[in-house]
């Protein structure tokens, strides 16, 4: 019979989906419990390598490989899979580049991870303390992954649930103490592990049974399912509130929710109680801030909070609603406080030299590359000194002071106006243009801006020359740099700051790879520094969001930015965009007739995704919950057939009727409670005889039955194996009138 697909699938793994569960409840509380230890910025190949180890582990149980073999086989396969996993490989195929691109960033790839392992061996060789997390990331996921796949191994191969659970506990309590998680989860663990050996044993004693013949009634099983599953659910369910709720990051969704409901309700409130003084919430102050380059290990700041409102001049964007198309159109500016001129291995040192008179520019006659845009600037909160405008601010309203280099045309605007206007010559530059500027730069922009520390780590150099290799014009060697950063590192705010001792730039390429803007910009900006561009790191504030109803850019604390710009003589510093959470320049490219290329590449996201916490309790809750909706199915299905079984002979022929009676019930196939068995099957014959098989077998186990109930000779148990065999088998006919049945149903309700 050529069943489909899917009925093959389900025959072939029925009776499994409960020990998949088991065995998954136990690797989702372990995943869990390593990422909310949080060892290591990318534990996420840690608890990868904990589900790959338990489907290999599931996969070389169902083969017959020795204990040793599978061993060796599953260790070699585990270190390939975790070293291509750490030189981030996988990724980069899904990718799917051109097959030139494919094998250039490969060999990138392979590079930067060689240079990471002679790090480890040269720190270990010379005693020196490993700053970077790479061994422990690799020891951690191996033994991730050998634990998961030893518990498969024992459960399903030897039937032992006892030593596949205790090394995984092991693990388990030791991450958990270490990392002062509390109990909350090994309770859950525990639940999982008792049904586990429950259910492991109860297969067990029936593979017995079974073999010496013993008889047994099916519903001991489904007993013992709805008791294990009832206790774990109820257990389960207390330890998953107790431990979301008594976590700070619990409370502190609870207490983002209520905030969000109370900035919702609060125009109501003043409308229907305008006369009732509002309660007071504590608020923190809102403080302008951007990234620190000065002290890399200041970090990034963050928050919802309204810095600026920016009204600019460019026509507004379109609304969300368009889609792609809104983001293609929506104009780039970053909001510029300050640039970074000298890199030590420890921060950038900010510009400090402007001309004591700046020169008197007209605005409205913007220089070849640039025109001309009109700001509008509200600043919230405390704020000193340097104030906001994009690239190259001209002109401004009074009490804002223009600073201005000469030697680069650096111009940035200072003061302490919190509402202020200024006009500024923007980019509206092509890459024919770009392509177009002199190739060499001038010996005194050189001089400021190809500075290095000479303490700089070789590989870094080493690692810019592969990236930019081939790259023709200034311009290649930029994008190739920006790709490579945005397409190779992870983006993440929680990451560890680099030790004194440590280079920050080559501490984020070959031992941390991942970072935010900060680190991507600093990266970008060395590296072309050492392949001749000349490049400085400005910081400042991202685009913002549009606010349709007040015509003006949203700019929140979050949107503190860092960003690379490159001289390009003639037309000065363009911005460029390495850091993957943000979108990139696009500057086009035209033929020379006019035509344009290649469209501007999609925009990502504006708002920079910062690593948040996975929906770990949503996933266990919905465990628990299936948990709890396939107890109580099988509850109800026992006590059905415990009612009619009180009415009828015990043991396996008449479990495995009223089972048959039950199913075929579900499928449309009734008859009333006292039909007798021949009564119900001649009702049903015609529905049954499109399915021969299953018509068949329902013949066999009702004969069977009424053997049990009226004969004197009981059945062999070979008989009743034999029809039970022949009702699994046809299974698929079963299948075939439930859905049939579920099709009527949808056709009734939609009527």
């Amino acid at each position: 019979m050529n069943r489909p697909w899917f009925v093959r699938l389900f025959l072939a793994t029925r009776g499994a989906w409960v020990l998949l569960s088991l065995l998954g409840g136990m690797a989702l509380v372990m995943a869990y419990s390593v990422d909310a230890a949080n060892w290591v910025l990318a534990d996420r190949l840690i608890i990868t390598c904990i589900w790959l180890g338990l489907l290999f582990g599931w996969l070389l149980a169902r083969t017959h490989w020795s204990a040793l073999l599978a061993g060796f086989y599953t260790i070699d396969l585990a270190v390939l899979v975790i070293l291509l996993g750490m030189a981030n490989i996988f990724p980069l195929l899904a990718a799917g580049p051109a097959e030139t691109d494919l094998l250039t960033s490969m060999n990138l790839r392979a590079f930067t991870f060689l240079q990471r392992l002679g790090g480890w061996y040269g720190a270990l060789r010379s005693g020196r303390a490993l700053e970077d997390t790479g061994l422990f990331l690799f020891l951690a996921s191996l033994l991730g992954w050998l634990v998961t796949s030893w518990l498969a191994w024992s459960v399903i191969k030897k039937r032992n649930a006892y030593a596949g659970i205790l090394p995984f506990a092991f693990l388990l309590g030791l991450n958990n103490d270490l990392s002062k998680q509390g109990e909350g989860m090994f309770w859950v663990f525990l639940m999982f592990a008792l049904a586990l050996m429950v259910y492991v044993t109860c297969i067990r004693n029936h593979r017995d049974w079974d073999a010496r013949g013993v008889d047994y009634p099916d519903s001991l099983t489904v007993e013992w399912g709805f008791t294990a599953l009832s206790v774990t659910t109820v257990v389960s369910t207390l330890a998953l509130l107790v431990t979301t709720l008594g976590t700070p990051w619990g409370w502190d969704a609870l207490s983002r929710a209520f905030r969000e409901m109370r900035e919702k309700s609060e125009p109501a409130a003043h409308q229907l109680f305008g006369g009732v003084t509002p309660p007071k919430f504590d608020e923190a102050p809102v403080e302008v801030r951007t990234p620190d380059l000065s002290d890399f290990r200041s970090g990034l700041p963050s928050g919802e909070q309204t810095i600026l409102w920016v009204r600019t001049s460019d026509p507004p964007p379109l609304p969300p609603e368009a889609g792609a198309a809104a983001q293609a159109e929506m104009p780039q500016h970053y909001w510029r406080a300050n640039v970074f001129t000298v890199y030590t291995p420890h921060g950038w040192k900010p510009e400090s030299s402007f001309d004591a008179a700046p020169p008197q520019f007209d605005a409205a006659s913007p220089p070849p590359g640039r025109r001309l845009l009109e700001q509008e600037v509200e600043v919230l909160g405390e704020h000193s000194g340097p104030l906001f405008a994009a690239n190259q601010p001209v002109q401004s309203s009074d009490g804002v002071t223009l600073l201005y280099r000469t030697l680069d045309g650096t111009a940035l605007l200072a003061g302490s106006a919190s509402k202020y206007t200024a006009q500024s010559w923007v980019n509206d530059i092509t890459a024919n243009d770009l392509d177009a500027a002199a190739p060499e730069l001038p010996p005194e922009i050189a001089a400021v801006y190809l500075q290095t520390p000479p303490d700089l780590p070789p590989r870094v150099i080493e690692l810019a020359a592969r990236v930019t290799a081939g790259a023709s014009t200034r311009l290649e060697k930029t994008l190739r740099v920006q790709d490579y950063l945005r397409s190779t590192y992870a983006y993440s705010t929680a990451v560890q700051p680099a030790s004194e001792n440590a280079d920050f730039v080559d501490h984020f390429l070959f031992e941390e790879q991942a970072g935010y803007c900060t680190h991507f910009a600093s990266s970008m900006a060395v590296m072309l520094r050492t392949q001749g561009v000349a490049a400085r790191v400005a910081t400042g504030f991202a685009t913002g969001s549009y606010d349709a109803n007040r015509g003006a850019y949203r700019v929140t604390a979050s949107a503190a930015h860092a960003w690379v710009e490159v001289f390009f003589p003639g037309y000065g510093w363009v911005e460029f965009e390495p850091t993957p959470a943000r979108a990139t320049f696009t500057y086009p490219r035209y033929t020379p007739e006019g035509q344009l290329i290649a469209p501007p590449a999609p925009q990502p996201l504006e708002e920079p995704q910062t690593e948040p916490r996975p929906a770990w309790p949503v996933t266990l809750l919905a465990v628990v919950l299936f948990l709890a909706a396939a107890a109580a199915i099988w509850l109800r299905r026992a006590q059905r057939l415990q009612r009619a079984q009180s009415l009828a002979p015990a043991g396996s022929s008449g479990s495995l009727y009223w089972d048959m009676r039950e199913l075929l019930g579900w499928a449309g196939l009734r008859a009333k409670p006292s039909a007798t068995p021949q009564e119900f099957l001649s009702r049903n014959t015609e529905a049954l005889a499109g399915h021969d098989p299953l018509l068949r077998a329902a013949q066999d186990v009702t004969r069977l039955y009424l053997q049990a109930a009226f004969s004197r000779r009981p059945p062999a148990h070979e008989e009743v194996e034999r029809a039970r065999r022949s009702w699994r088998h046809a299974r698929a006919g079963w299948l075939a009138l439930l859905g049939r049945r579920i099709l009527v149903v949808l056709r009734r309700g939609r009527r």
